[in-house]
């Protein structure tokens, strides 16, 4: 299966405080806040994305630190769609869908048990409501792309 437009666009980290990882995400590294689920996660981007990288609250366990996932963006919904099938027919585990409103995203594992997801995003412009794009966030157990 080789999808076309296929790259790495974002990561989903644990962390242990998250105003220090918006400090530093922010002061250090120049990213701005897209969006926040407050006491869940800020959406934090480096270009026009919704996201580049996405601190989430691990709270008191330490062994959640880390990553959470990692994700791959395609250019299209039907490049979204293609790219499920063949994960299907492979019986590559699929660990959920997500309808973000503002994009669509398949999460399944690799052999080790590390959480992929691979999306598409619609462009800024079509974005329902910019300065809250993600207030509400619809997550899907079924794929209905329809």
């Amino acid at each position: 299966m080789r999808t076309k437009s296929l790259r790495l666009a974002h990561l989903v980290l644990n962390v242990r405080d998250m105003a220090r990882s918006e400090k530093f995400y922010t002061q250090v590294l120049g990213f701005r806040v897209t969006s926040q689920k407050p006491g869940m996660t800020t959406f934090l981007s480096s270009d026009e994305s919704s996201h580049t990288i996405a601190p989430m609250d691990a709270g008191l366990d330490a062994s959640r630190l880390g990553r959470y996932h990692f994700a791959f963006q395609v250019d299209s919904r039907q490049e979204l769609r293609e790219f499920y099938d063949p994960l299907v027919e492979r019986r590559v585990r699929i660990v959920g869908t997500g309808n973000h409103e503002i994009s669509q995203g398949i999460y399944f594992r690799d052999p080790d048990g590390n959480d992929i997801e691979v999306f598409h995003e619609l462009p800024l412009a079509q974005w329902p409501d910019l300065d809250r794009p993600f207030d509400d966030i619809v997550i899907t157990n079924l794929f209905n792309m329809g």
